[in-house]
């Protein structure tokens, strides 16, 4: 079995180069998945009740993945007036639904561009919140793959 890192850096060099860095939502199709990518937070308080009804519905949901900890990343950042606040948020339906999200954000050093957990710097830990008839090993690869291709990265 390889190492996490090497399946991220897998899915990494396969995932399509988005032309630009602007923060719009972004629809995929990925296999029999749909994948939207948010950016606002517009876009999140639109989904902020689906958001706390899948949460409210899986077994394995966190704190730090939560609708409501992700208004407060939101509303801190605003607070402090962070310009480069650039959240990236995956969710993936099915027919039957909302099925994932993977709260994300893209943060710049003077190095590189990462990718890393929402809110990352407040958290203890992070995960992906996934409805709990969704296989999760089938369910990240896709929300990545869409993750990197609105938001290109160096590291996730």
């Amino acid at each position: 079995m390889s190492a996490p890192g090497n399946m991220f850096e897998a899915i990494a060099a396969t995932a399509p180069r988005a032309t630009s860095y602007g923060r719009r939502a972004t629809d995929l199709r990925i296999g029999a998945h749909a994948v939207a990518v948010l950016r606002s937070r517009a876009d999140f308080e639109a989904l902020a009740g689906e958001w706390q009804d899948l949460e409210a519905n899986c077994s394995g949901a966190l704190f730090f993945q939560s609708a409501g900890w992700v208004r407060s990343v939101f509303d801190f950042e605003a607070a402090r007036g962070n310009a480069d606040f650039d959240p990236v948020i995956v969710t993936l339906r099915e027919a039957d639904g909302l099925k994932a999200i993977l709260p994300l954000e893209r943060t710049r050093t003077r190095l590189r561009t990462l990718l890393v957990p929402l809110g990352d710097r407040y958290s203890q830990i992070s995960d992906a919140l996934v409805a709990d008839d969704m296989p999760a090993r089938d369910t990240l690869g896709p929300m990545l793959r869409a993750a990197i291709a609105a938001a290109p990265a160096a590291l996730v």
